[in-house]
């Protein structure tokens, strides 16, 4: 079950570009799918999460309006303050 996780995830990961939109990291165990409108709560509450979510992802054709790659620490920095470091302060 392990290995088929990480090849979906490895699909994903190329279909989103293979690396963090923000920063360009590379290292795949580093990245992570974001919402770009931060609405992850709606998908969860749908169950697309884990398995659920890289399938949902994969059929979906890899929506790119929705979803993007990002690794965690840029994903953390856009959930906590609403921008990241790497891209400036946004509007303050």
């Amino acid at each position: 079950m392990k290995s088929y996780l990480i090849e979906l995830r490895k699909k994903v990961i190329a279909g989103y570009g293979g690396d963090c939109e923000c920063c360009g990291e590379k290292q795949q165990e580093f990245l992570c799918i974001d919402h770009r409108k931060g609405d992850g709560k709606a998908d969860r509450k749908l169950g697309l999460m884990g398995r659920a979510m890289y399938l949902h992802l994969i059929r979906s054709g890899f929506p790119k309006d929705k979803y993007r790659l990002l690794c965690h620490n840029c994903n953390m920095a856009y959930g906590l303050y609403g921008y990241c470091p790497h891209q400036g302060k946004g509007d303050e």
